[in-house]
């Protein structure tokens, strides 16, 4: 996306400075603005018609598309030229700027494809009808790290109806400028033969320069105003949506809560560490239920030993645990186990948008990836030389995040920051915190959960300091989001913030470890 967007830059410039030598060569052999602008339509109009009924007409061939604007062209040179040799028995800069011969190259050039575009795509028809399907597959091109989850239904048909809406806008405002600057403005000046006075003719010209002003500003100025990253803000004062009732193993309380996901229906998993289980609340849930473990401390089958993370295979809704203490990752679908990878110090948990498996290993310092069903060795993907603080280096790494690109986020607890390893890299990048530990903005204080948005910006739990700090690459500090206001449990406070999600709707979850409950900020739109 970058490289595109430097490309399209160095390709303005370079049209800019093209454009301006030939508006001066056109100036020295006194061809006017006039003459350029009704020459214009000659040259171009042919494809006006082909290029419309590529969107509104499947049967027109790739023949037609490409041809009818060649033929066009021709035909409209040609008539132009010939109207000006009949009417004025010379072919000049000075005869070729007649109304009438402007007129006719510009209505041949405009018309002839519809005698070229049937026929063409008769004698040359393509072997089916285009059906568009191609057109939806057409991908964005990314510029920066993106969020692998999908929009919910809400922001679905949130941004069909704010299309929509858009759309009726945008049809009403063409059929209202069409109508006055073809019609109901210049047609009954053409009809009177109206001559323009000197005052009538400066305020033509102002009104044009005016135009031109705020065409500049909507087609030029808006849309890098628009683009700017936006950074979205939240209530201070947080929403307990699960727990919240005392430390305790009720279905309605939570004993040190851990790491959390949570899926399209805004259901919260949770890992419930010190009861050993896997919770999920339900959206507005007044108590969880118990989707794995909950027998009790221990490493049987259906045993959890204070499990770390958690995450949810979508393809077939099973739950992926790291379940600390026994050293394993292990899944659970239908109350059915299966230990998915054995001897690890499992921390931190992933999933690619290729169904790629990533774990932290605390204890080699290392994330690897594994293949859904081919659980072997696994692939280092960051870290994996030891124990330090060198770009190739981590010190117990624990949550991590993978964005579209396979780049991997990993929050590098001993060493107060968080690192970038892009995929198949040799070394990370330092991206948020490596200042030693402290309260500064530049500083991290024992990271926790990591997540990357769709702009590239880096939300991280900042444990030691409660409160979650935002991160922008390249950025000598961050700045604090929520939390911040000191160790405690009243609604604007945090204590001991452990994970960190957000729902289709951009509201922030926070797993508030001391407090045994996960908290919901919700987004000021």
């Amino acid at each position: 996306g970058k490289k595109l967007i430097y490309v399209s830059h160095i390709t303005v410039v370079l049209f800019g400075l093209g454009m301006s030598i030939w508006s001066i060569a056109l100036y020295y052999i006194d061809i006017s603005m006039g003459y350029l602008y009704s020459m214009m339509g000659i040259v171009i109009s042919s494809a006006v018609i082909p290029g419309a009924l590529t969107l509104l007409w499947n049967r027109q061939s790739k023949w037609a598309v490409c041809l009818s604007p060649s033929l066009g062209f021709i035909c409209s040179v040609s008539a132009w030229l010939v109207v000006t040799k009949i009417q004025f028995n010379s072919i000049s800069i000075e005869t070729t700027g007649s109304d009438v011969s402007m007129l006719v190259g510009n209505v041949v050039a405009l018309l002839s494809p519809i005698v070229f575009v049937p026929i063409i795509s008769f004698i040359a028809p393509d072997p089916t009808p285009y059906d568009f399907v191609s057109m939806r597959a057409i991908e964005l091109v990314d510029d920066g790290p993106r969020n692998t989850r999908h929009p919910s239904l809400g922001e679905t048909e949130r941004g069909i109806v704010f299309l929509t809406g858009k759309l009726k806008f945008a049809r009403i405002i063409a059929v209202v400028l069409t109508s006055c600057l073809v019609i109901i403005w210049p047609f009954p000046m053409y009809g009177t033969a109206y001559v323009f006075s000197k005052s009538f003719f400066t305020g033509w010209v102002s009104i044009g320069i005016i135009w031109m002003f705020f065409s500049f500003c909507i087609v030029g100025i808006y849309p890098i105003v628009e683009n700017q990253p936006k950074f979205s803000k939240w209530k201070q004062n947080a929403i307990t949506v699960a727990g919240g009732n005392g430390q305790g193993q009720q279905l309605n309380q939570l004993d040190h809560p851990f790491g959390i996901f949570i899926d399209e229906k805004k259901n919260i998993f949770i890992s419930d560490r010190f009861n050993h289980r896997i919770v999920e609340w339900k959206y507005n849930a007044k108590e969880g239920q118990i989707i794995a473990g909950g027998n009790g401390q221990g490493n049987r089958m259906n045993q959890l030993n204070y499990p770390r993370d958690v995450t949810v295979d979508q393809q077939n809704h099973s739950v992926i645990i790291a379940d600390w203490e026994n050293r394993r990752v292990i899944q659970w679908l239908n109350q059915k186990q299966l230990i998915l990878i054995d001897n690890i110090d499992c921390y931190g948990l992933a999933m690619d948008k290729h169904g790629f498996l990533y774990v932290s290993d605390a204890g080699k310092n290392e994330v690897r990836r594994w293949k859904m069903g081919e659980y072997n060795e696994g692939i280092i993907v960051a870290g994996g030389n030891g124990q330090g603080d060198y770009p190739n280096l981590l010190n117990f790494p624990n949550f991590i995040f993978v964005d579209e690109d396979q780049s991997v986020y990993i929050a590098d607890h001993e060493n107060r920051r968080v690192m970038k390893w892009r995929k198949d890299a040799k070394e990370g990048t330092i991206v948020a915190g490596g200042n030693g530990g402290g309260d500064n903005l530049n500083q991290l204080s024992n990271p926790q959960g990591v997540i990357v948005n769709d702009l590239g910006q880096i939300y991280v739990v900042d444990y030691g300091n409660d409160r979650i700090m935002r991160w922008c690459e390249g950025k000598e500090e961050g700045e604090i989001v929520v939390g911040g206001n000191g160790h405690g449990n009243q609604s604007n406070q945090l204590n001991g913030p452990i994970d960190l999600s957000f729902d289709g709707e951009g509201n922030l979850y926070v797993a508030d470890f001391g407090n045994h409950r996960i908290e919901k900020f919700e987004v000021i739109l």
